[in-house]
Parts: C-alpha cells; structure tokens; sequence
C-alpha cells in the first residue's frame, strides 16, 4: 500500500516546526514592542505594568498548546484596539468584526439591552485585559499568584473546563467546583500551584479549593480524555470510557501510522455532548479536540480522532513562510461534504482534511483483521465510508485544479493535493472492489449521493 506523501514523516516534522516557529516569532515581536516601550492609551495602566514582566516570563520560552492559546489572546485584544482605534462604532461593524468570536452572543444581548456600541467593545477589551493575565498565572505559570484584588478567569470549554471543574497548569491539576457556584466567570485572589490550592472572592465569601486527582481515560501512549461534567454524570460512563479505549485499540493494531500521528498532533481529547455538532478544533488551541464521544458508534469516533488531527496537523502547515493557498471569500466552488459553495479556504481544507478518513477507511477495510474489532454491518458501513470519501475527493479534482490556475492555491500547495489525487488514481481497482460489496442499502444510499452532487457540482469557474 503506497500512502500519499501528504503525510510523508518529512512533512510532519515540517507541521511540527512551522507551528513551533510561527509561535518563536510571533513571541519575539511581542516583546521586542514591549522591549521598545511601546504603550497603548487604550490598555488600562496596571494590565501593561503587569503584561510588561509577563511576557519576559521563562514559562514562555518553550512551545506549548497553552502557551500558543495565550499568544492568541493577545492578539485578539490587538483586534479589539483596532476597533475602538477606528471609533466604528455601529451596531452593524461590530457585529460583523466578531462575528467568528466568543463574544458575538455577549454583544448582541448587550446591544439588545440597548448599550452603546462603544460600550460593548470597552467592556470586551477589559474582560480581555483580566484573561490574559490570569489565564497566564493559571495556566502557564508556575509560580505562586496574589493579585491585590480579585481577577476574572473565565474557565475554558475547550480545556475541559466548566461547572465540573477546572484544569490548570501544564500538566492539567483538576481543581473541582462546587454545584451552586456561578462558572461563568471565577474572581480569582490566590493561586499556589506548588500547594495545588486555589482561592476564589464569591461576593465576600472566600472559597479554597484543593487540587484532587482526576481520572484521566487513556490507553498506553494514546490522547488523553479529559473527564468533564458531560462525561462525569453520564449513566453510562463507564461504556463511554471503554468505548474511547477500543477506539484507540483498533487504531494502533490496525492503523499504526496513522495511529503514530494521532499520538503526534493530539495530546488531549475533550468530551462533547451535543446533537448539533461532531467534532471541532481550534487553530488557536492545538493538540486539543473536542469529540462527540456520546451520539456517535465506534465507526464514527475512530473517524473523528482522525479527522479533527487533520486540522492539527493542516494548520502546523499553514504556519510555514510558503503558502499553500491564497484566501478570499468567493463562495464559488462546490463542497460534496457541505453540499454548498465555497470559499477556496472551505474546499482545500475539506480535501485534505477528509483524506485521512479515506486513508483511514480503506486500512480498515484492507485489513485481514477488522473481524476482530468489528461487526459485520460495521464493516459494511467502513466499506461505504471508504468509497463516499474516495468518491467526494475525487469530485474536488478539477475546482481544485481551476483553483490553481487562478492563483488561489500555490505551486506547494496543488502539490499536496496533487499525492492525494494520485493516491486515489493508484487505489481505483481496489475501490472497486470494495464498491462491489457495498450492501443493497448502502449501494442505493451511494447512487443516490452521486446523482447529486454531479447534479449540483457543475463547475463554478470558467
């Protein structure tokens, strides 16, 4: 079996250097500004006293997931100066300029309170003014913390973090919280991570919470599965938990390689109860995935590991000097998996991103062992996963090739989904074969997924 060298071990370490490098540098001109002087009328004088000695900090030197989600931080509140620097204050502007953001529906309710614009973006600024300092002392410092008056951390999701509890520092201490206690915002006036205590201001009443260990779900060198409240007071936990394991399990005895890069790119996996969504990852967040670990079968979570690494890995790549594509926001090219129009940014992701799902399936299928791990109408659903990916990445080709000619993907980048292409072109008598022994209903359910997107994928772009 010749793999795409997409994911060739060149370019992993490629991804892994362009993200460590990208932070290095993004690191360096921060505190080469803050070296320099520079001040902002804007920030508020005790946040730039402190972020002065902050950013200095040796915590800081090494690259880590947290330590790039703080960085980001930053950067988020440099979005926000601009904002109230350009004094666009309409309602309209403001909405559209957070629209991707967190607090998209804190301004809206505000607005609707009828607050003033202005109003709304100050109070954004200062909100992040309090995260940036203590998400730094929480998460990144190793040092004990004493603020002369209570500082707002507001507890991540994405770090597993909400009314269960909270998980600080680098190797993720579990402080639990009590069930009545608002977890929306923590004012914080002590941290001591070497005693592992924690002190929070509940409106005068002093609450000390004692770090306490965590069961952490994990199999021999696979991600961690952080327990949050969704896992915690699940009825049948203990069937989530084993469920996580198999899945892991079969991944490294049947897809060691691509095992070997899930174990590169993801270090932790956040639960996610929802029926809206399956899976996300941050590109501000790496090595973190949040996975639907209850709504989906096993088929589905082997897939989703797999997927959301993609994203990881995809955006180490984005973060070298070369780029792979050149965005705009011209919905024009067709997505067999949104079953829309795209941007360029929509459809190149989708391509590479879903390769690892066909490469997935078609191991899976491949292998003289999936009867172990697998039952019969599993594997027939593998089978068709496996050609439903083959069948939408093939569908790409030529917008992607049309996309190359008008100069929205690079010569680097066409030459990544170019080996996919070409990996697809090698497997076709074996897919085939596979096609061969879809079941009545999943062949009927493949006719029927081709038939529309050849209906509705007429090329855009001329």
């Amino acid at each position: 079996m010749k793999p795409s060298n997409f994911i060739n071990n060149k370019v992993q370490s490629q991804s892994v250097s362009f993200l460590a490098d990208s932070y290095d540098q993004f690191l360096s001109e921060i505190r080469e500004d803050v070296g320099e002087g520079e001040t902002s009328e804007l920030l508020s004088d005790d946040f730039q006293d402190e972020f002065k000695e902050l950013v200095f900090r040796e915590e800081l030197d090494t690259f880590s997931a947290k330590n790039f989600y703080w960085l980001n931080l930053i950067d988020s509140l440099v979005d926000t100066l601009f904002i109230l620097e350009e004094g666009d204050y309409s309602a309209e502007s403001i909405i559209e300029y957070f629209e991707a953001s967190e607090f998209l529906g804190f301004i809206i309710t505000e607005l609707e309170m009828d607050q003033e614009p202005e109003e709304v973006v100050n109070t954004i600024k200062e909100i992040q003014e309090f995260q940036i300092i203590s998400y730094f002392h929480l998460q990144i410092g190793q040092k004990q913390w004493t603020p002369s008056g209570p500082v707002a951390y507001r507890p991540v999701p994405e770090l597993s973090e909400g009314s269960h509890g909270i998980y600080l520092g680098t190797n993720n201490d579990f402080y639990p919280l009590p069930d009545d206690i608002d977890t929306t915002v923590l004012p914080i006036i002590k941290y001591n991570p070497r005693d592992g205590i924690i002190q929070v201001d509940l409106e005068g009443e002093i609450l000390e919470i004692q770090n306490v260990e965590n069961e952490l779900i994990s199999t021999e060198d696979s991600p961690l599965l952080l327990i949050n409240k969704e896992v915690f007071d699940h009825t049948n936990r203990e069937a989530i938990y084993s469920k996580y394991k198999k899945a892991n399990e079969i991944l490294a005895t049947l897809t060691p390689e691509l095992y070997s890069y899930l174990n590169t790119f993801t270090d932790f996996i956040v639960p996610l109860e929802t029926e809206e969504l399956v899976s996300y990852s941050m590109k501000v967040l790496p090595k973190y995935s949040m996975i639907n670990i209850f709504n989906r079968d096993l088929v589905d979570l082997v897939d989703d590991l797999l997927h959301e690494n993609g994203h990881h890995y995809l955006n180490g790549l984005l973060e070298g000097e070369e780029e792979l594509i050149f965005e705009d926001d011209e919905k024009i090219f067709y997505s067999p998996w949104r079953r829309s129009l795209r941007p360029i940014r929509g459809l190149y992701h989708g391509v590479l991103t879903f390769y690892w799902a066909y490469r997935l399936f078609k191991e899976l299928s491949l292998s003289e062992r999936s009867e172990e791990f697998f039952s019969k109408d599993e594997i027939a659903k593998i089978n068709y996963r496996l050609v439903e990916e083959e069948f939408m990445i093939w569908a790409c080709k030529d917008d992607l090739d049309q996309a190359h000619a008008l100069g929205k993907i690079s010569d680097y980048g066409k030459s990544f989904y170019e080996v996919i292409i070409s990996e697809l072109k090698d497997d076709k008598e074996k897919m085939q074969k596979i096609e061969s022994k879809l079941t009545d209903t999943y062949r009927d359910q493949f006719e029927s997924l081709k038939k529309e997107v050849n209906e509705k994928r007429p090329l855009q772009v001329q």
